[in-house]
């Protein structure tokens, strides 16, 4: 057997590692914030442990519908 990898899969790894380089990242997590309306609505602006704000994403998001109840929380309660 040889040890040599075919042509199209070499192509195929080279399209692949280029495709990921060119992923775009959203740059707002740690931007500097001093309340939530200078996030976007997945983020929320909190205080590290430096002390100072920045927008982090919320996970899970929060609902805008208005159910009364958290999918989290005991009803019953």
């Amino acid at each position: 057997m040889s040890a040599r990898l075919p042509p199209r899969l070499l192509a195929l790894a080279a399209v692949l590692a280029a495709a990921a380089c060119s992923i775009e990242v959203d740059d707002v997590a740690g931007r500097t914030c001093t309340d939530d309306s200078e996030c976007p609505a997945s983020y929320a602006c909190v205080e590290g442990p430096d002390g100072q704000r920045g927008c982090e994403v919320i996970y899970p998001p929060r609902s805008t519908a208005d159910s009364g109840t958290d999918a989290g929380t005991d009803a019953g309660s």
